[in-house]
């Protein structure tokens, strides 16, 4: 019976199975040695795969020495290259085909990843190679490899606490997915941040988030992150304004304190990719809400008048700084108890912020950048591949909102409307005189008639009704007459403010004698609502009766009969 040489023998013939690793089989006589090692999570709580180092040696053998040498070279060259297709098969083992068409399992790190190769000679025309390569795979219960790509998520959190006891949470972490070269080719085609719309970490309530970040790995096998939240300080912002520092005082306008200034001032920012407009819209917001709650709360009597602005803005940024002062004419008790000055912007609420936050606080930020595996390569010195410049990320860009609204007043009524209005009654009384002229040709000397000896009939001033002064001799020829001037301006938003009339004063009729009406006519706008101003000197007489005759009222200056005026 024939005898078969060892070095004959095939893999199925001696029942040694297959062991072979990028195109090069390991002949029948060999030496075969898999160690494993379980990988675990940086949270030591679960194994994200194993990592088995291969040892196995055989020999190569040939007829001729030239034969040898190209049998030799290209076992080096195919067991010195990683993320090649592994076989091991027929060794009582279970069956592992590692990467390539038909694979039982996946490696997770760009492997298998040759370590060493030995070759000895051992004699004629025969090379012992000894070969050592790691792989890793995951083992998994009920199935022959992973299925999901995501090896491994853990974070970590911390809380820290400044002196007031305000806290600030950072949360960090790591995303891992398996790795694998695909088969003749240097091209990524995943990475871990196509994942991180996976990583979705929550603003606590009466929180801002104020930084976060992704570092990829160099591998693009891991995803690290960082979230950085903040208590709020404060009341909550108005939205689409990522930062505020606004302020709100009073300060009395000497002497006494009857007059004060009202000054709301102070930088808004708005978040990226929004107007800078409209952070005028949100100053403008809060400062008819003080205004509203000023002119509804010091009192009927008192007095609310807007009377400068200030707004600016970094042409190239996206912070605006703005001004508005109110002049009060009150009492500092209201002012301070029921002029707003303590209370936050109505309708605000930290819900509303969060929501315009959405957009720049969403894992992408407002650029929207995310890395493209196709702009990387696995370059070697066996490659030809050129370096790919990095672009943009397929990130797409956020430019400016247009606003193309106006600015508004906000709810203006009839009510809340009026800036300013000052009524007053002058009362005097006018006798009617005779005069008495001596001839200019008995009386030689006597000044000539000049206009210095008349007085202008104005209405603003009482004297109107004498009509002329001279060194006379005057004689009265019936009883006085009573008149009242009724002086007085006003100021309204929106709506015209109508001239005031007497029609009884005392109780007495009255009827027109001089009257100089100036207005209502426009002199600004309130944005987009027109102010209108209006001023008035209407000079009255009693048709009968005089105001002597009236019984003497208490403090007349603030408080009047019913039925004195209409």
């Amino acid at each position: 019976m024939a005898i078969t040489a060892l070095k004959d023998l095939s893999d199925a013939n001696a029942g040694w199975g297959v062991t072979s690793y990028n195109g090069f089989t390991f002949s029948g006589l060999r030496k075969f040695k898999l160690a494993g090692r379980d990988i675990y999570d940086e949270a030591n709580r679960v194994i994200t795969d194993v990592e088995y180092t291969l040892t196995i040696s055989a020999v190569i053998y040939a007829t001729s020495e030239a034969n040898e040498a190209t049998a030799v070279s290209n076992a080096r060259k195919a067991l010195n290259q990683p993320g090649g297709t592994l076989v091991i098969t027929g060794q009582g083992l279970g069956d592992i085909r590692v990467n390539g068409s038909t694979p039982t399992h996946i490696d997770v790190a760009w492997g298998p990843r040759p370590q060493s190769l030995e070759l000895n000679s051992v004699g004629g025309l025969a090379t012992e190679v000894v070969w050592v390569c790691t792989f890793r795979i995951k083992e998994c219960s009920g199935t022959s490899g992973a299925t999901t790509p995501i090896m491994a998520w853990n974070y970590d959190c911390a809380y820290s606490f400044d002196e007031s006891g305000l806290c600030t949470r950072v949360i960090s972490g790591y995303l891992q997915i398996r790795q694998t070269r695909a088969t003749g080719s240097t091209r990524l085609t995943t990475s871990a941040d196509q994942y991180r719309n996976r990583i979705q970490v929550a603003v606590p309530a009466g929180f801002g988030r104020k930084t976060w970040g992704f570092p990829i790995s160099k591998d693009k096998s891991r995803l690290d992150f960082f979230f950085v939240d903040m208590q709020l300080d404060g009341a909550p912002l108005p939205e689409d304004i990522i930062k505020a520092d606004l302020t709100y005082g009073v300060e009395s306008i000497p002497p006494g304190f009857q007059k004060f200034h009202a000054t709301l001032s102070g930088t808004l920012e708005v978040a990226p990719g929004k107007p800078t407009s409209r952070a005028a819209r949100m100053f403008m917001t809060i400062a008819l809400d003080k205004l509203t709650k000023l002119r509804r709360n010091v009192g009927a009597n008192k007095t609310v008048i807007p009377d400068r602005i200030r707004m600016e803005t970094a042409v190239f940024g996206r912070a605006s700084s703005f001004s508005i002062s109110f002049l009060v004419i009150s009492c500092l008790d209201d002012i301070i108890k029921k002029g707003g000055i303590w209370e936050s912007l109505s309708g605000v609420t930290y819900e509303k912020w969060a929501r315009s936050m959405e957009r720049v606080w969403n894992v992408r930020g407002t650029a929207g950048l995310v890395y493209n595996p196709s702009q990387d390569a696995l370059v070697d010195l066996c490659s030809s591949n050129a370096i790919n410049p990095i672009g943009n990320d397929g990130g797409t860009s956020t430019p400016y909102e247009s606003d193309t609204g106006v600015f508004g007043a906000g709810q203006i009524s009839k009510e809340n409307s009026w800036l300013a209005f000052e009524n007053s009654l002058e009362v005097s009384r006018a006798h009617s005189l005779a005069h008495h002229k001596v001839s200019d040709g008995y009386t030689p000397g006597d000044a000539p008639l000049n206009s210095a000896d008349f007085i202008t009939q104005d209405v603003t001033s009482l004297s109107a009704v004498i009509s002329v002064v001279r060194r006379d001799v005057s004689q009265y020829q019936a009883g006085p007459t009573e008149l009242v001037l009724m002086r007085g301006k006003a100021m309204r938003i929106k709506y015209k403010p109508a001239i005031p009339r007497l029609l009884k004063v005392g109780g007495f009729d009255v009827e027109v004698v001089k009257e100089k009406i100036d207005g209502p006519k426009t002199v600004g706008c309130f944005f987009d609502t027109p102010v209108y101003v209006a001023r008035w000197a209407i000079l009255y007489r009693l048709k009968t009766g005089y105001l002597s005759s009236l019984k003497a009222r208490k403090n007349p200056s603030i408080c009047c009969d019913p039925g004195d005026s209409e």
